[in-house]
């Protein structure tokens, strides 16, 4: 269209807008409309004439600052092609020359001018980059790489002479906001393993330095997939299995796409070191303990977890480069599943230990239950330390400590609150019953030595405490040898007793011999009393829980027939003691009394020394007072 058209219709549109602001308004109003159009016309107008000088005079000034810079910039190349020119001379002249030092001047003014051209070159870029960055380059995100681009580029040879004169802060900070948005689509590439996109992000990283934040952002995405791992697998098999699937993934996916910039070793060493990493901020213990907590028999789901874990960590050992990392996430698994089975299995081992009933029942009864529960006692401390030790290994103490503790301390509370000493009338028992509880308490302290031997041998920080149970033993042990004495000495002393308040203390006869009074009925009787004692002990150590329950009670000190004939002894010594100190000072005795008790000294004696066992040194030292007492 003509230009003289244009014109009319610029004129054409006048009235129109005249017509637009005037309109339905007074003349005065229309007037005052006008004025107030045509005065914001003139601002616009002059704001855009003040726009364009000054717009014009920074184009001018730039102009002249980048001719000025190209000036220089050819008068250096000048200058280095002059030098250049002059160094060839020289050097064809050389051997004019009395030596080399000129020759080695002028190449340090060459590499000198060389560097200059190059900082000088490298500031204006810098300048220019740096400029059009300021103008709208961080709108525009292609402009603002190529800026940032070429500000790197300058920087690099910068900071090979000088280490000031830019804002390397300023640069960095710039650099970090625009590869926010390149990071995001960094993760994206790898997961989708887009190689051309990838390629093209680390052509931009390292284009910018940050090869090595390029390489670390594969560490950052490995790490946060084991970080945000789910656990919400409905077993402890499920959750193993589905974190082995992930950790196999992650490795693989990854190397796969890492391999395309490092090297085999390189991209091995970056992942194991990001997957290790991540292993270690993994807890699953939570979701552990629910299910464990959840379960009504701990040792059983030891059992499987053990044997699935090992199955599991040893499949995913055998997947090339992944040996070291299965380790590792074993080891994590292991040290999650440690406190929930420390509180698990501490339950579990409570619940067993109170269903033991030792009020129930005739006393053999209770006897033969308690027999039965030392059993299950020794079976459950034995499942729960072999199974822990096989999953747990040198951290098993941390795991049954507690609850061997807590179940050895139950039992032997629930025995100390038996009163196996006395029946329902508080009446003592009876020997046998005594042995038969003995029994019972050396099959006990049988079961936790041995338990306790082998716990040491696996794990020698492992220690359980027996001790409540080896004092309950000796305590056992002193019943039983009570109750042998106390099955002859009583009625013993009680007899004795009775002849001495029949004596008169006046009645003496000086002039009967002594041998005319025979042992007293009593004093036979403990005799023959004492050797169906000694026959029926002998039946007793053929019990073997009998025999190791003395063994453990003395300390070990002695063994076989020893241990036999030391306790046949203690009860001896017991009787003599007994004799001796109801006899009491025979100087105030009778003579008829004085003569009984000679006469039942010597009998007891030759009874011990018969049965080869007793300490007759008393017996002997009393025989010798009634002796000189009844001048034998």
């Amino acid at each position: 269209m003509p230009p003289e058209a244009d014109v009319r219709n610029i004129q054409q549109s006048i009235p129109d807008v005249l017509s637009s602001l005037c309109e339905g308004l007074s003349r005065d109003e229309r007037r005052k409309k006008l004025t107030d159009h045509l005065s914001n016309i003139q601002k616009q107008y002059d704001d855009t004439l003040l726009g364009i000088e000054k717009t014009k005079s920074n184009i001018e000034e730039a102009r002249v600052k980048y001719e000025n810079m190209d000036d220089m910039i050819r008068t250096l190349e000048q200058l280095k092609c002059s030098l250049e020119q002059h160094i060839r001379t020289v050097r064809l002249n050389e051997s004019s020359f009395a030596g080399t030092s000129a020759v080695l001047e002028y190449d340090a003014a060459k590499t000198r001018t060389n560097n200059l051209i190059s900082v000088i070159k490298a500031r204006s870029q810098w300048d220019r980059a740096k400029e059009v960055l300021k103008e709208d380059g961080k709108d525009d995100q292609q402009k603002m790489y190529e800026s940032l681009a070429d500000m790197q580029a300058s920087q690099d040879i910068l900071a090979k002479f000088i280490s000031k004169g830019f804002d390397t802060k300023e640069f960095e900070d710039l650099k970090d906001s625009f590869l926010a948005w390149q990071s995001a689509a960094l993760i994206f590439a790898i997961q989708q393993a887009d190689f051309e996109k990838l390629a093209e992000i680390q052509r931009t990283y390292e284009s910018l330095g940050r090869k090595d934040e390029f390489i670390s952002i594969f560490r950052r995405v490995s790490i946060s997939r084991l970080r945000e791992f789910s656990s919400d697998g409905p077993s402890i098999q499920s959750i193993i299995d589905a974190l082995y699937k992930e950790l196999e993934f992650v490795f693989n996916h990854h190397h796969k796409v890492l391999r395309r910039f490092l090297d085999d070793d390189a991209a091995f060493t970056v992942l194991s070191e990001a997957l290790k990493e991540g292993l270690n901020e993994l807890d699953l213990s939570v979701p552990f303990s629910n299910i464990i907590t959840a379960d009504e028999n701990p040792i059983e789901l030891l059992q499987k977890t053990v044997q699935f874990l090992a199955t599991r960590s040893d499949a995913s050992s055998k997947v090339a480069y992944l040996t070291g990392i299965s380790q590792q996430l074993r080891t994590e698994i292991v040290h999650d599943l440690i406190a929930p089975f420390r509180g698990a299995l501490t339950t579990y081992v409570l619940s067993k230990i109170n269903t033991i009933d030792l009020t129930s029942g005739s006393f053999r009864a209770r006897v033969e239950s308690l027999k039965t529960a030392i059993v299950e006692l020794l079976h459950l401390l034995n499942d729960v330390f072999v199974h822990s030790e096989a999953l747990f290994g040198h951290d098993v103490k941390k795991v049954v400590q507690q609850p061997i503790d807590k179940c050895l301390d139950n039992f032997l509370a629930r025995l100390k609150s038996w009163e196996y000493g006395v029946d329902s009338q508080k009446r003592p028992r009876s020997l046998e019953d005594a042995i038969a509880v003995c029994s019972a308490s050396g099959q006990l302290v049988f079961g936790l030595q041995e338990f306790k031997t082998m716990v040491s041998n696996v794990e020698p920080t492992l220690s359980p405490n027996i001790k409540s149970a080896l004092k309950w033993n000796r305590g056992v042990c002193d019943f039983v040898m009570n109750s042998a004495i106390d099955r002859v000495v009583p009625k013993m002393t009680a007899k004795m007793e009775e002849i001495k308040a029949k004596a008169s203390k006046d009645t003496r006869v000086t002039n009967l011999p002594a041998f005319s009074t025979s042992p007293h009925e009593y004093i036979t009787t403990t005799g023959q009393e004492l050797l169906q004692l000694f026959h029926r002990w002998e039946q007793f150590f053929l019990d073997d829980n009998v025999v190791y329950s003395f063994y453990i009670a003395l300390k070990k000190k002695f063994e076989g027939d020893e241990l036999f004939k030391k306790t046949v002894a203690d009860v001896a010594n017991s009787v003599i003691a007994s004799f001796v100190s109801t006899v009491g000072d025979p100087s105030s005795f009778s003579k008829d009394v004085a003569k009984q008790f000679y006469a039942d000294t010597v009998f007891l004696k030759d009874a011990f020394e018969d049965l080869r066992t007793g300490n007759v040194e008393q017996l002997e030292a009393l025989e010798v007072k009634l002796k000189k007492m009844l001048k034998v």
